[in-house]
């Protein structure tokens, strides 16, 4: 009887102390899903966690204060960004709150990507990551997260295809 209940006791030891420690975004509790359709590539993230979890809705793909990065590559090389988007600096009006379970997106225009990094004829894989370098400043999510990765395929005339990467 002592020992169930010396357990018990540190059951609810372990119990108590784990309810104390503050709740926390994981990076899987945040998700980054990107998606195609003729036109567009759709970016999405997704709080799938059962907590608020506060983002930047600035889906700016600048490199000096942007939080959207695309991958590209071909070959087996990486391509730079060849051009900037302008953007605003940011500021709190620029951060939402995410629900449990909602989501919030933006679009790309597939030849406005295509002219940022120099796209040409052949087949691309592209993936994109939310890293927001100020987001501790605005208490946001400062993890990085990395969506799905896809081909992109691009034929003489400007067509293009995809197809999920595995």
């Amino acid at each position: 009887m002592v020992r169930i209940m010396r357990a018990l006791k540190s059951v609810l030891i372990v119990v108590l102390v784990s309810s104390l420690v503050p709740r926390t975004s994981l990076a899987k509790d945040v998700s980054l899903i990107l998606q195609k359709d003729k036109t567009n590539l759709m970016l999405v993230i997704k709080n799938s966690s059962d907590h608020n979890v506060k983002v930047s809705h600035l889906f700016s793909i600048s490199s000096l204060i942007g939080p959207i990065r695309f991958r590209v590559e071909h070959n087996g090389s990486v391509l730079d960004l060849r051009a900037e988007g302008s953007t605003e600096a940011p500021n709190e009006g620029l951060y939402i709150t995410l629900y449990p379970y909602q989501m919030v997106g933006a679009e790309y225009d597939i030849s406005f990507i295509k002219a940022l990094y120099g796209m040409t004829i052949g087949c691309y894989a592209i993936s994109a990551s939310y890293d927001d370098g100020v987001a501790s400043q605005f208490n946001a999510y400062d993890k990085k997260i990395t969506s799905n990765s896809m081909t992109l395929c691009f034929k003489e005339g400007g067509k293009s295809s995809s197809k999920p990467k595995p």
